[in-house]
Parts: C-alpha cells; sequence; structure tokens
C-alpha cells in the first residue's frame, strides 16, 4: 500500500451524515489509545496573520509537529517554532475569518484564507467556493489556484487538480508547495518520473521540505532506487525529527520487503513521537495482521490500532475501515466485522454520490461555481 494514498485520499466527515456510529475506544484491546497527552493534541492550525519575515501569509494551513510551552513547532515548507498565538485553531479561524469577510467581501486574501479553513476541515466543496470567489477577484492569484488544485483533487481527482496546477507553474515555476503537490498526484497516477522530476524541482525550490522528502523517497522506491529512497527518509528525518510521514513510509518499505521487526521499531517510534499519529496506528494494525507472528504483535493489538485510527479520523477514511473490519474478522468477531465492511461501502457511495451531484451542480466545466458572479 502507498503512504501518499494515506495522506492524499481523504473523505470528507459530513458527507455521509446517515453513516453508522464508529465505535467508542476500546480500552480492553489496546492501552495507547488511553493516551492524552495535552503536549501531543497536534493537527492542522492556521496563520493569524503574516509571519515575522513574512513567509506565512494569513491564513496558511500549519502542520503541528510539537508543543513546547508558548511555542508550536510547525511544518509548511520547513520546520520552524512560532508562538501559540500567532495561529489559531480551524474552528476558531473559520469564526474570525467570516466576522472579517462580512466587513471586506471583496478581500481576495480573507476568501483564500477560508477556503484553506475548508479544507483543512475536509470541506472540500466550500473550499472550492472560497477560491473561485477569490479568483473572481484576481484571476491569477496564486494561493487560490493552489488551494483550488488541492481541493478539487480530493474532491473529484486528478483531472481538474493538474488542470490548475499547470497554468500555477507556467506562470511560477519556483512555488514548491505546488510542485510538491504536482508530484503527489503524478506518483498517484503512476508516472513516477515526472513525478519525480516534480519533487526535485520543490526540493531545490525549498531545500528544507520535509514532505518533498517523504514523497520522493516512496517515488524512489517504487522506481527502484532504493539507497535514494532510504537517503531521502533519512534527510526528511534529519530536517525535522518529529517528522512521523518519513517513519510510516519507511516501515510501508520494510513490511513490503518482510522486515516485519524494523518496520514495527520504525511505527512505534511514530507513535512514541505522536500518539495520535492515525497513518502509523493504520499501518501497525496491518503490520500486526500481515506477519501473524506474536513477536510483532497480537491479533487483538491489531483491533486497538486500528480502532484508534479510525477514531482520530472520524471513522470517515475507507482504507482504516476496511482494515478494521479485516482485524475484527481476525479475532473471530463477525459481527463488527460485518459492520465495518458495510461502513467501508456506505463511505465510498456517499463520497461518490455526494461528488457526482456536486459537480453537475456547480459547473466545474467553467470553473465558476454558483453565486460567485453575486460578489458586491
Amino acid at each position: 500500500m502507498r503512504t501518499l494514498l494515506i495522506t492524499l485520499v481523504a473523505w470528507l466527515a459530513y458527507a455521509a451524515p446517515l453513516l453508522a456510529q464508529v465505535d467508542g475506544p476500546d480500552e480492553a484491546t489496546n492501552p495507547d489509545e488511553q493516551q492524552e497527552d495535552e503536549r501531543l493534541q497536534l493537527g492542522q492550525r492556521v496563520m493569524l496573520d503574516r509571519s515575522p519575515g513574512g513567509e506565512l501569509s494569513r491564513g496558511t494551513l500549519l502542520t503541528i509537529l510539537a508543543i513546547d510551552g508558548e511555542r508550536l513547532r510547525v511544518c509548511h515548507l520547513a520546520p520552524r517554532w512560532l508562538d501559540q498565538d500567532a495561529v489559531l485553531d480551524l474552528a476558531a479561524a473559520y469564526e474570525k475569518l467570516k466576522q472579517e469577510l462580512a466587513d471586506n467581501p471583496r478581500d481576495v486574501e480573507l476568501h483564500v484564507a477560508l477556503g484553506n479553513v475548508y479544507r483543512g476541515q475536509w470541506l472540500f466543496d466550500a473550499a472550492v467556493e472560497s477560491y473561485c470567489r477569490a479568483l473572481a477577484l484576481d484571476a491569477d492569484h496564486p494561493g487560490a489556484r493552489r488551494g483550488r488544485a488541492e481541493a478539487y483533487y480530493f474532491a473529484v481527482g486528478s483531472e481538474y487538480c493538474l488542470a490548475d496546477l499547470d497554468p500555477l507553474l507556467r506562470d511560477h515555476p519556483d512555488d514548491a508547495r505546488a510542485l510538491y503537490f504536482r508530484g503527489s498526484v503524478l506518483a498517484c497516477r503512476d508516472a513516477l518520473d515526472e513525478a519525480a522530476a516534480s519533487l526535485d524541482a520543490a526540493i531545490k525550490a525549498a531545500p528544507e521540505y520535509v514532505s518533498a522528502y517523504v514523497a520522493r523517497a516512496e517515488v524512489r522506491w517504487r522506481s527502484g532506487d532504493i539507497e535514494a529512497a532510504m537517503a531521502d527518509y533519512d534527510e526528511a528525518l534529519r530536517l525535522c525529527a518529529a517528522a512521523t510521514d518519513a517513519y510510516v513510509g519507511r516501515a510501508t518499505y520494510h513490511m513490503h520487503k518482510q522486515d516485519y521487526a524494523t518496520a514495527r521499531t520504525d511505527l512505534l517510534e511514530a507513535l512514541e513521537i505522536n500518539p495520535r499519529a492515525h497513518a502509523a496506528h493504520h499501518r501497525l494494525a496491518q503490520l500486526v495482521l500481515r506477519a501473524d507472528d506474536e513477536d510483532i504483535g497480537e491479533t487483538v493489538n491489531a483491533v486497538g490500532h486500528a480502532r484508534m485510527a479510525n477514531r482520530l479520523t472520524h471513522g470517515q477514511w475507507l482504507e482504516y475501515a476496511r482494515t478494521l473490519s479485516v482485524a475484527y474478522l481476525a479475532v473471530g468477531d463477525h459481527s463488527r466485522a460485518l459492520h465495518w465492511k458495510m461502513h467501508g461501502l456506505r463511505l465510498m457511495l456517499a463520497h461518490t454520490n455526494h461528488y457526482r451531484d456536486w459537480q453537475l451542480q456547480h459547473h466545474f466545466r467553467h470553473g465558476k461555481p454558483r453565486g460567485a458572479g453575486d460578489l458586491p
């Protein structure tokens, strides 16, 4: 299985309101689920204003890697420390931006920032609306084009995504985030040579871009250059020791080589850094099921980790639901295995039906959602 697919294919929390409720934590199967260290309530935040030096604009989505007192270590194009009062969580940022937009409806940066917040909440149709409103005011705004490309990818696939990215990169060939995202999308389409070239360019433009090293490592591994892939994972961890995605990616390679002990070591290291790293929980559940070795973990532990991965993503990731179904089947709990299998089917149908209707409703071929022309 591919690490990039885990990070790039997210299912919407609101797209299936009638889904069966997600099971609560299984305290008896996995004590890791009881770890609620406030220092590790990691996730996404939004830049409140432009950062000192101007590198990060208002509304930039930041991944929190570590919390130390009043400081946050964030990852965007490079790991850095920010004061906590320089960022807002997604809910608070949404309220603030909506209030500001009521007073300044033609402020392009506010529309882009709100689109970023929606994207962080996995509300990709609302994100597209915001980016289109920004582009109605400034057709060449790079942040709006980049953001809309990412929202399009999660919503309806790569066709619309690349249609936005390619013109953006013609005008801004050194846009590291756009280059990274394009490389990631191409990798998911198995265009590995093009993906590697795009990721090379992203790293050249931003030499400390941790996520680009992780993505390029997988591309190199899939292309057969294992030594270079491992070097990229190592460089990502050198730049940021809290980069759990690098550990998960490296563990995926070791699982493929059936080196289960080394894979387990990497995944446990990721969970030591961040007990809420859902990709690590999911991969560890898969590892236990695949290894079928008590030294790697008992099947009941696979259930615990799979449950935790679903809990942390609100039960909305299709691959995680499928893994939990397999884990329950492995311990003989056929009722819950069927429940999670059906849950996965409902996720898939909800996503397909929602976005099919959304695509028709908003006339994506014209790049303009309903209502975008009604700006004052």
